[in-house]
């Protein structure tokens, strides 16, 4: 027999979660875990299958500069050798593009997956080639050329479905939702997303099904659809738990603080208890993650928190939960500007203007916007500049510039 942590009452040696407060039990987490359903838009990259860096993370930055040449020499020099001897350079080329990825040159790694897509077409390579289309639509998707990501990411979905690549196409498919969600065509985003839903279903892939149905759930959440999403979360978390996936667990714990947030009123205590159980969970991996992946799971928490501590006017915890989300947020994104990015601002705006600083509301009001400009989200642009109105209008009583800003808004 052996205590819960949680609860302290006694329960079985080889329990994996307590049966009475139902939380799980993570004794082994002093080891190295590899997050395989970490992230809010998995799945992302297949680089997995080439590279060897599944632990590290494939936008932690490298260790020093040094070992980054370094590792940029050898894989020169091995190129060099092979295309002397007239053997195939695509698998190295691939593992370069990483590298440069890897060090957040989002140009230097396009450039080399264009070579690279050539080789594997020269080689007649289908399934490198397919994961080739995967990378370049993600890296397009980062530069915000998603036109161009879209075009990528079906090529690689044609390749895998002839391929008859179940798994890989549904984390493809995963990859296609996530930009049509983030370009706010929910309609396409939720039909892609059930196309892979149904996918995992027909080939019994339980892993994929879980963690697609997350993607579904931002969705459905938009669509207002919370029976279905609490059915879902239900599922989800119940899978996770027998699965012992921590990572999935958080995430499932992290999506149902958002849907009671969404539900508002008497929810938000029910919101607060499941983003800071997420939260506790989180702090028992942070020996044995890297940082960067922490932060993915810490960013929503902290932003969803904070909300929350607004709304009850406790200004000073809201501004940490903030803060602390948009420190997360920079330590893990690679754009310059995300869209997660420009909602944390947005919140740290509203914080401002309720302080009655105007000067750094002001300032957060328009990161913000500009942000939002870069995405085309016209509605939370105009949300912004009404906003701003009624600053200058209220505060400031400068007319003529909240006139201008009325009048921007309502473009």
């Amino acid at each position: 027999m052996k205590r819960c942590p949680y609860c302290e009452k006694e329960i079985a040696s080889e329990a994996s979660f307590c049966e009475y407060c139902n939380k799980p039990l993570l004794a082994n987490l002093e080891k190295k875990v590899t997050p395989v359903n970490l992230a809010q838009n998995y799945p992302s990259s297949l680089r997995s299958e080439i590279y060897d860096n599944k632990e590290e993370g494939i936008s932690q930055n490298l260790k020093s500069s040094n070992e980054y040449n370094k590792r940029i020499e050898e894989l020169d020099k091995e190129i060099q050798q092979r295309q002397q001897s007239g053997d195939s350079v695509g698998e190295q080329l691939l593992k370069k593009a990483g590298l440069y990825y890897q060090n957040h040159d989002l140009e230097g790694a396009l450039n080399i997956l264009k070579i690279t897509l050539e080789q594997f077409i020269s080689d007649q390579d289908y399934e490198h080639l397919a994961i080739v289309y995967n990378e370049l639509g993600l890296i397009y998707e980062d530069l915000h050329l998603f036109d161009n990501a879209i075009n990528n990411l079906l090529h690689s979905i044609e390749l895998f479905e002839k391929l008859l690549d179940f798994k890989k196409l549904i984390q493809v498919y995963n990859n296609l939702g996530n930009i049509y969600f983030k370009i706010e065509d929910l309609e396409r985003s939720f039909e892609i997303y059930q196309k892979a839903l149904d996918y995992a279903k027909n080939e019994q892939l339980g892993d994929e099904q879980a963690k697609t149905i997350n993607n579904l759930i931002d969705v459905l959440i938009e669509f207002r659809k919370y029976e279905q999403v609490k059915d879902y979360l239900n599922s989800n978390l119940l899978y996770f738990k027998q699965k012992e996936d921590v990572y999935g667990i958080i995430l499932t714990l992290t999506k149902y603080g958002i849907l009671y947030y969404t539900l508002g009123g008497n929810n938000y205590e029910k919101a607060y208890q499941s983003l800071n159980e997420a939260l506790d969970l989180i702090k028992k991996l942070s020996n044995a993650t890297p940082q960067n992946l922490i932060s993915q799971l810490q960013w929503e928490c902290f932003l969803y928190l904070g909300r929350i501590h607004l709304l009850w006017n406790e200004d000073k915890q809201a501004e940490e939960f903030l803060k602390g989300s948009l420190e997360a947020v920079r330590d893990f994104e690679l754009s310059a500007a995300s869209l997660k990015e420009g909602k944390i601002l947005e919140g740290l705006a509203k914080l401002y203007e309720i302080q009655g600083n105007t000067e750094q509301a002001i300032s957060s009001y328009n990161s913000a916007c500009s942000i939002y400009e870069k995405y085309g989200r016209d509605y939370k642009i105009a949300r912004i500049k009404f906003a701003l109105a009624q600053l200058y209008f209220n505060i400031l009583e400068d007319y003529n510039r909240s006139i201008i800003f009325l009048e921007e808004a309502l473009e």
